[in-house]
This record gives C-alpha cells, structure tokens and sequence, in this order.
C-alpha cells in the first residue's frame, strides 16, 4: 500500500535509464524496464481499488480510514526523514536516527491492525501479491505470426514505438515532439465536440469530417508511417499507449484513404504484460 506513494516522484529516474539503455543499443532492456515502469502504475490502481471496496457506509470505518491516511502522510515524513541525506530535508541529528525510525515502526503497526479491521469489516479477503512483469520472451510467445505489439513511450520532449512480433523487438524513434503531438490532440478534442453540436450529414458536420480525418491522417503519418514495415502483413495490431496517447482514439487514425479498423483488427492495452 506504500509504493504508489514512494514512486510519485521516481518518473524521472525510469526515464534517465530507458533513455541510458536506448542510447547504448538495450531494446529488450529498455522494453522491459517500460513494462516494469507500467506494472508499478496498475499496481497502484489496484490499491485504490481495494480502499474504495471497504465499508464506509458506518461510522466507525469512516474514522478508521480517516486515520489511516494521517497515518499514511506521517509515515511518508518520518520515512524520509529517516532515510535521505540529513541536507535535503532539514532533518535531526544522526543521534535521532533511532527515534525517527521508531516513530516509523509505530505508525506501520497501526496502520497494519487499521487494515486488518477494514478488510474484515468489508468482507474482502487479503489479495495475494502481484505477479512479477512478465519476460520478453513470455510476451513473444503470446504474438502469433499475424500480430504485431506496438507499444509507445514518451521521454517527456520525443516519442518511441517498440514494435514486438514473435520473433524480434525493435525501438523506433518517431518523428514528432510532445508539444507537437500535445497541440494536435486539442485540435481533435475541439472538431469532436463542434461535430457533437451538429446534425449528422449537415454540409458543416462533412466539413468536420474531412477536417478530421486530415488530423487524424497526421497522427498516421507521426505514429504509424514510420513502422510501415513491421505492420506489412499483419492482420491484428495490440497498441499500448504511454501518456496522452491513452486519450487517442487508434481505431480512427487514417493513413488518407481508410481508418485503421478499417485495415486489421485493434487491441489496446494499458500494458503490454497483460
């Protein structure tokens, strides 16, 4: 229940070493580092999940869960305090080390018996540790001859495709930036909900359309253009989206003569492990 928290603030470090295995010609490694990046994400969903499934139709719970997350930020505090350097947070002397780490230690046990008390009162019973990341190979073996895994990734200025068939990976750099990309997805939202106003078949609703499909042809040509050559042949795409890309309807991107449901069969997935 601890990590999501912990890991808020370690994006920029999963970056630096995708980025370091890219560089140094580590596909596979930077792939796999990605989907243990994103393992990280779903796991954190599904601890919400288990706080939004305990009872809070009563009183008593409801006071249980409010303790819990003082008792969480304390933790988060005293956590810190305890283990980063005594510059970065302005901490006590190493002579307290002992104490903070106890104020630690007692804030873990409470919060576990406050845990124990809501599963119980809500019925759920204690959910068995995640399986790890699945391996590369694990993924390949999944992919028959007619499916291609196209999983993209952001460093936070460029964007990157990891094509995945049964047999090898590759890493793309794409030809666009995030505020390029950024911009466009606002002109898109903005046509779908002018074309939302309008009556179906109106001159103005064609208008937007055609409009439409002239934006959706620009993410075509920025995310699929250039891996024409893995999709030669393939007959069902899985699509793993990495940031805004997740808001992106791939169903309708159109390469200037059809959308892309129109040419094989879409998947998307939040992780590719899945």
């Amino acid at each position: 229940t601890l990590r999501p928290s912990f890991l808020e603030d370690k994006t920029e470090a999963w970056r630096r070493l995708i980025g370091m295995q890219l560089s140094k010609g580590g596909v596979g490694e930077a792939f796999e580092t990605l989907e243990r990046a994103k393992s990280q994400v779903l796991l954190g969903y599904l601890v919400n999940r288990e706080s939004l499934r305990w009872a809070q139709e009563d009183a008593h719970s409801r006071i249980l869960i409010e303790e819990l997350e003082q008792l969480r930020g304390e933790h988060q505090y005293y956590y810190r305090l305890a283990h980063e350097l005594p510059d970065e947070l302005h901490s006590s002397p190493s002579s307290n080390l002992e104490q903070t780490l106890g104020e630690v230690r007692s804030r873990e046990r409470r919060m576990r018996a406050i845990t124990e008390q809501l599963y119980l009162r809500s019925g759920v019973g204690r959910s068995e540790n995640p399986a790890p990341t699945p391996a590369l190979e694990d993924i390949q073996h999944t992919l028959d001859k007619n499916t291609l895994l196209v999983e993209y990734y952001s460093d936070g200025r460029g964007w990157w495709a990891f094509t995945l068939d049964g047999e090898r990976l590759q890493a793309h750099s794409l030809p666009v930036e995030t505020a390029m990309l950024e911009q466009l997805q606002m002109q898109l939202r903005g046509n779908l909900g002018a074309a939302l106003q309008l009556e179906p078949g109106s001159p103005a609703c064609r208008s937007l359309t055609r409009h439409a499909q002239r934006i959706l042809q620009r993410f075509y040509n920025w995310l699929f253009a250039p891996l024409a050559r893995e999709l030669h042949g393939k007959s069902r795409l899985v699509i793993v989206p990495y940031g805004d890309l997740h808001a992106l309807p791939f169903h309708l991107l159109h390469d200037g003569h059809s959308y892309l449901i129109e040419q094989c069969e879409v998947v998307v997935l939040p992780a590719a492990g899945l």
